[in-house]
């Protein structure tokens, strides 16, 4: 007997197959709903330990080393080895990683990260305003200066030894230094009296900090410089100014033998350039104006400029051609300067850089336009070379970044750059006395630290900024990077 389905069961199930069509339908365009091979699952990132311990290097030289900063743009600008501790000044464009919930703003801040002497971070701050140069002056009052520029100001922070002043937000610091908009202060050196106990007589005001200040023009670039002198307390007590119908780019500044020297390049009309002097004395009320015009040269410009004893300087000049020239001025300021000059390479340079340090010694390196590099290790008692012939070691190195004495002065620390090593070259009298290679991308050591004045390693700071082998975390951007050589 056949069963017959009524119109209404008829139209339920004609209901019901729509229903799975659709339904099957449906299950075929969400795969990521049903049958999924890969499902999505939240990652829940660990949070960032700033407070981490160094890591095991993988060069055979290198003990550990560590990375530090964020997601921005970190530059180091000074370093130095404390009792225990190891502090780190620079600036940073980061506000995460390291600096999360610190002060550091996206636009630029200055930055401070104290260590411990095995590389783990202690403490971090930042501030507002941009770094250019920290002096240590513990041989006044136990501490560190630290020159600042912001959009407004240009002022000096003075902090103790261990910068707790800065790590409690309790600054001791000058007044506003900047007279006019599109000034900055750019220098600071420290009267050599003041480092041997004052000696300023008792009518002189004492002269102890001397801020360099530079005023630019933002029509034309021209520049004028003024030496605004402070006292131990930061006070501004006068100024000099050093002007001219032509712009003055400050090249270097020093403080010796109770006398105060400035050098820079005087730039006019139709590129031509000389290098010129200034010269005053704690008793001198003006200054003394002594430009100097090289002979047989009209249009140079001043690179650096070091002393070599008293009234005599070494200084690298670099031509319109792009050539480089080391002259040696004796009694620069008398009526009577004599002046010893010597090519380098005698062709254009990429660059030339000028060291001072060692005993009696000074260096220059040069790379060439080729990208090959020498040095120059010079007697300061002759101007005479001390090796016969280049040291090889230095021929492929595209930088040197910083330079240690060692030995008492009598040998030489350098480290350079070469096709994606660091390269840490010792030296002494009879030349190289060793030499060692570390894989490094993108990575340059602006400093070099020494545990010890005569025992343990030393410790390398700079930037890196990628990953690699002997810096395994990179945050993005430029980082802060730390490494321990053992000696």
């Amino acid at each position: 007997m056949k069963t017959r389905l009524t119109k209404r069961q008829i139209n339920i199930l004609l209901a019901l197959s729509v229903l799975t069509v659709a339904l099957a339908i449906g299950i075929f365009f969400l795969p990521h709903v049903w049958g999924n091979d890969d499902p999505y699952i939240p990652v829940v990132v660990p949070p960032h330990d700033r407070f981490r311990e160094p890591r095991e290097a993988k060069s055979e030289y290198l003990d550990w080393e560590i990375t530090l900063g964020g997601s921005g743009e970190e530059e180091v600008v000074a370093s130095f080895k404390l009792q225990n501790e190891i502090i780190i000044f620079g600036n940073t464009t980061s506000v995460d990683y390291d600096f999360y919930g610190t002060n550091a703003s996206r636009d630029g801040s200055f930055f401070v990260m104290l260590l411990s002497n095995s590389g783990q971070p202690i403490a971090y701050r930042a501030h507002q305003g941009r770094l250019e140069q920290v002096v240590m002056v513990s041989e006044i009052r136990e501490g560190f200066l630290l020159l600042i520029n912001t959009d407004t100001e240009s002022f000096i922070i003075e902090t103790n030894l261990f910068a707790t002043d800065l790590l409690e937000n309790d600054l001791r610091r000058s007044e506003n230094l900047r007279n006019v908009a599109h000034e900055r202060i750019i220098y600071l050196y420290v009267d050599d009296w003041a480092l041997e106990g004052d000696r300023t007589p008792s009518h002189l005001a004492p002269e102890v900090f001397h801020a360099v200040m530079e005023y630019r023009d933002p029509l034309d670039g021209f520049r004028r410089l003024r030496v605004a002198v402070l006292c131990r307390d930061l006070e501004l007590r006068y100024e000099r100014f050093f002007t001219s119908n032509q712009s003055v780019e400050f090249v270097a500044a020093f403080a010796q033998m109770g006398e105060f020297v400035l050098f820079g390049t005087l730039r006019g009309g139709f590129n031509s350039s000389r290098l010129i002097g200034f010269r005053w004395t704690r008793e001198a009320s003006v200054r003394n104006f002594t430009p100097t015009l090289m002979q047989g040269v009209q249009n140079f410009t001043l690179e650096a400029i070091i002393p070599a004893g008293h009234n005599e300087f070494a200084s690298i000049i670099r031509h319109n051609d792009g050539t480089h020239r080391l002259v040696w001025f004796y009694n620069f300021f008398s009526a009577t300067p004599r002046i010893i000059e010597r090519d380098l390479s005698g062709s254009s340079s990429q660059s030339v850089r000028l060291f001072g340090g060692g005993q009696n010694r000074f260096y220059v390196f040069e790379v060439d336009i080729t990208g090959n590099g020498i040095l120059y290790r010079f007697n300061i008692d002759n101007m005479r070379t001390m090796d016969e012939v280049p040291l090889t070691v230095f021929n492929d190195l595209t930088a040197v970044d910083s330079v240690m004495s060692t030995n008492m002065g009598h040998g030489t620390t350098f480290i350079g750059r070469k096709n994606g090593f660091v390269t840490v070259i010792g030296t002494g009298s009879a030349g190289v006395t060793s030499s060692r290679f570390i894989e490094a991308n993108d990575k340059r050591v602006d400093f070099i630290i020494r545990e010890d004045q005569h025992l343990g390693g030393i410790i390398l700071v700079g930037e890196i900024s990628y990953r690699g082998p002997n810096a395994t975390h990179h945050m993005g951007g430029t980082n802060v990077w730390l490494a321990r050589m053992g000696l």
